[in-house]
């Protein structure tokens, strides 16, 4: 009686487990508008936490104008020091990346064509698209199977101080959290493997 009572507590304890971690696997949705107060907020989110993206203008509350509208958005940079004024490589952090399914964001460019390129967790180049500097704000959204690690823009001139964005918007499946579900079902496996060897 006491190795059923003890095998079926592992059991239902399993079973409340996924259910439990399930529920907190659906995916999540992070928003970066840089419309916070200070302005500087950002950098201490989830976006200025998981990539190297920069403001132009140094750290802090520095910026450069809105929208006509008002809105507030960011002239980006990657914070490379190689001086090269053509491209702007944006890099995701590993666990971070491999978590997003889905990544948009609002893109302007002040002067020149530009072209974008976005890559997945494993380094394949999943979006391929030629800017047009002249529409001004332009809505880009990749969905992915295998993460998001960065996105690269190269322009035909100088785009480092004349490119912004706004509106970056990620889903994510927390990465943690599944890598969790996995390690107590195999736990719990493992403690009814070795109760059955044991009776």
């Amino acid at each position: 009686m006491k190795k059923f009572t003890h095998l079926s507590f592992l059991k239902l304890a399993s079973a409340a487990t996924f259910l439990a971690l399930s529920t907190s696997l659906s995916a999540a949705l992070l928003t970066e508008d840089f419309e916070s107060e200070p302005f500087s907020a950002w950098e201490s989110d989830w976006l200025g936490l998981n990539s190297n993206i920069l403001n132009f203008y140094g750290l802090g509350d520095n910026r450069s104008g809105t929208t006509p509208s008002g809105s507030a958005f960011l002239f980006f940079t990657d914070g490379d020091t190689d001086d090269n004024i053509k491209t702007i490589d944006i890099n995701f952090t590993s666990i971070f990346g491999s978590s997003i399914k889905s990544f948009s964001m609002d893109l302007d460019m002040a002067s020149a064509p530009t072209l974008l390129e976005v890559f997945d967790g494993s380094g394949t180049k999943i979006l391929d698209y030629a800017f047009d500097f002249t529409v001004g704000f332009e809505t880009i959204s990749i969905p992915s199977t295998d993460g998001i690690s960065r996105f690269l823009l190269t322009g035909s001139s100088q785009i480092v101080g004349n490119a912004s964005i706004d509106n970056v918007n990620v889903s994510t499946i927390p990465v943690p959290a599944a890598a969790w579900l996995f390690g107590s079902g195999l736990i719990g496996l493992i403690a009814v493997a070795r109760r059955k060897t044991q009776a």
